[in-house]
């Protein structure tokens, strides 16, 4: 009979310590992702000293094969890395079958022991919320969802004083019948004067008649971040009394994402109220582009402007301005005159189909 020594003994009962194994009891209860396009099970997990280890049955519910991404692993809410030492985990899953699928999620540098690890999934265009694996006596799931809603970057309710009333004022121009045979677009672009340089926040397109004349109606507002000067970026469309902004991609940064953006899309007319309809993040780290923006996905945004020298032709870059804006909490916008904000100049410029363009000089809006 072979005897086991005390310290092998103590070596093996420090090995169980060191790695629990988890499974669940139920393998219903254990659907970190179920979707009609796409159910994800969680078999079973571990935790060492070295990292997390979760393992997956991933069913394609499809009739095609798609591409499924794991993004933004936390362990105890601290960003971290895959077991490839990248934020995203990249797997092909075949149409119509269940495919076992591992992953390794180490602990953040300041996390000592895991008690919790979470991660999204992006597939088919969806970006889902964070899943959650809790680490306890027993293991316990908090299912992740595409269709679950967070706290976005930005709120919906746009501000706006009582008195603040959407006005119609026309911008007229015109260009020569050569130019207008060979019209692409036009477009009118609203700036904040100062000194000697135009700083350009709102581009309308023109319409152009049969002679020549151009026309576009601008809604006299202008649209910031609460508590900032500088007017955001915006393409206005204003059609029968209601006004559609549409905002120049916002830069973020942040620890779970290095690098994306945001574009905005708010609406609203006399009789309804202004709200951000659509906020869309872009990043090629989660993977594409997505409809919604949580909170949780960067830390800072930068809005950014660009300034004009004034002159006839006011196109050429000659400085930017820009802000940095924490992501603590929700941004609001709010709406204001443009008025408010200082001297408004307005210039047109015109692109033809011939690879050609032109500016008209400036001039002040009455």
């Amino acid at each position: 009979m072979k005897l086991i020594t005390i310290p092998a003994l103590a070596g093996a009962v420090l090995c169980v310590l060191m790695t629990l194994l988890y499974r669940p009891a139920s393998a219903e209860q254990m659907k970190i992702l179920d979707e009609p396009d796409l159910r994800i099970e969680v078999t079973s997990a571990e935790v060492t000293e070295e990292a997390a280890e979760i393992h997956l049955a991933c069913e394609n519910l499809g009739d095609r094969e798609a591409q499924l991404l794991f993004l933004v692993p936390k362990t105890d809410g601290i960003d971290t890395v895959f077991g490839n030492g990248w934020p995203s985990e990249k797997v092909m899953l075949p149409p119509g079958e269940i495919l076992p699928v591992d992953l390794t999620i180490y602990p953040a540098e300041d996390d000592e022991s895991i008690q919790e690890v979470s991660f999204r999934m992006s597939f088919q265009d969806q970006l889902s919320t964070e899943g959650k694996l809790l680490f306890g006596e027993d293991l316990k799931c908090e299912p992740a969802g595409f269709s679950g809603r967070e706290e976005q970057m930005v709120r919906d309710e746009i501000l706006m004083a009582p008195d603040t009333a959407i006005q119609q004022i026309l911008i007229r121009d015109q260009i020569t019948e050569e130019e207008l045979r060979k019209l692409d677009y036009g477009q009118a672009w609203i700036c904040l004067r100062e000194g000697e340089t135009l700083i350009p926040f709102c581009s309308i397109l023109l319409n152009a008649d049969e002679t020549g004349k151009t026309e576009a109606a601008y809604s006299g507002l202008a649209l910031l971040f609460e508590g900032e000067k500088q007017p955001l970026e915006v393409r206005e469309r204003y059609e029968h009394g209601t006004v559609t902004l549409t905002g120049k991609e916002i830069s973020l940064t942040g620890e779970s994402v290095f690098f994306a953006t945001l574009q905005l899309t708010v609406t609203g007319s006399q009789k309804e109220p202004f709200r951000v309809i659509r906020q869309v993040l872009n990043s090629s780290e989660l993977g594409g582009a997505y409809d919604g923006a949580p909170l949780l996905l960067a830390d800072q945004a930068e809005p950014l402007l660009r300034v004009l020298e004034k002159n006839e032709a006011p196109v050429e870059t000659i400085d930017t301005r820009s802000v940095f804006l924490s992501l603590d909490e929700p941004l609001s916008l709010r709406l204001t005159p443009a008025a408010d904000l200082g001297e408004i100049w307005i210039y047109c410029e015109y692109f033809f189909t011939d690879q050609t363009d032109v500016v008209h000089a400036p001039w002040p809006m009455q």
